[in-house]
């Protein structure tokens, strides 16, 4: 849930949270679609995670060329919009969860500059990412091929 509108970003980084910046961005062939999606996916993570937001851009509907995959579909036109969100964050392990379960485009971890995780943190981060992998493996959409 996104927490209280006013808040003092250096005390937060004194305290040790985490500053991070996401880029999302949401294609469909559906103009509707497209408008709803992304401010959906972005509600729904302020809604989820204990976060202070402390910018949020979400850019016009722009029609994109559809890529040969789609292309190869008939599909010959896309609409995409792309939200930028820098926000606070208490720890690692929910930055963790956030990408794995929502996917940006793109992250960067702005402050603090060196980051210390203790191994509970570490351990639970990895167990994270394999979990997902084996989710994508049981559904037959991913894995990792095991060289023999």
């Amino acid at each position: 849930m996104e927490l209280e509108l006013e808040f003092d970003e250096k005390e937060l980084l004194k305290k040790g949270y985490l500053k991070v910046w996401m880029l999302f961005e949401v294609q469909s062939n559906s103009y509707d679609v497209t408008e709803k999606a992304l401010a959906k996916h972005i509600a729904a993570i302020k809604k989820t995670y204990d976060i202070y937001i402390l910018e949020e851009n979400l850019t016009s509907i722009d029609e994109v060329e559809a890529g040969a995959e789609f292309k190869a579909r008939n599909i010959n036109v896309l609409f995409s919009q792309i939200c930028e969100i820098t926000f606070m964050l208490k720890n690692y392990e929910t930055l963790v969860d956030i990408v794995i379960n929502y996917g940006p485009t793109s992250v960067e971890i702005i402050a603090p500059e060196k980051i210390t995780l203790n191994m509970r943190e570490a351990q639970s981060s990895l167990m994270a990412v394999a979990e997902m992998m084996h989710k994508f493996a049981a559904q037959g959409i991913g894995g990792i091929v095991i060289k023999t």
